[in-house]
């Protein structure tokens, strides 16, 4: 959460602050093995799923999410050249294999569509995972965070 005084001050520079719980109640889903996993998973449980948010800024041509421990170094610009709905970079140190690299959750640039916001949630809500198979046994999201959007924006 961020204090009120650096709302203010970002807010003076035209930043848009938007406060978002996490997108469905983690009590209701329906997966037992996620529902009792989820808030114990990657550094910040289901947290992680405020993430979803981004893909529900329709006004947005595209939404980039930084984790607050992100560095840009360079400009993003090329990153949306590419007419694609999603943009991500891997994490090779948390990959159980070279095929099932997972998301590193901290940098997405996503094409918002309600479409896919409400698919990602749903896929969390049926809550379709287990500890060693992952996403619906697909081999995908068994990893540090993998109950979360480090793997859940594959399914």
């Amino acid at each position: 959460s961020v204090n009120q005084s650096s709302v203010h001050l970002l807010e003076k520079v035209d930043w848009k602050i938007l406060n978002r719980d996490i997108p469905l109640n983690i009590t209701t889903i329906e997966g037992e093995k996620l529902r009792n996993r989820i808030d114990k998973s990657g550094c910040c449980g289901a947290s992680e799923l405020i993430k979803l948010w981004a893909f529900s800024l329709v006004d947005y041509f595209r939404v980039v999410h930084l984790d607050i421990d992100a560095l840009l170094l360079q400009p993003l610009d090329q990153l949306f050249e590419h007419d694609v709905e999603l943009v991500y970079t891997t994490d090779v140190m948390m990959a159980p294999s070279p095929k099932n690299m997972p998301v590193q959750g901290g940098f997405l640039v996503c094409k918002p569509s309600m479409e896919t916001f409400n698919e990602l949630v749903s896929i969390v809500q049926k809550g379709d995972w287990a500890p060693g198979s992952g996403w619906a046994k697909s081999g995908i999201g068994f990893f540090h965070g993998g109950p979360t959007i480090q793997a859940n924006i594959f399914k």
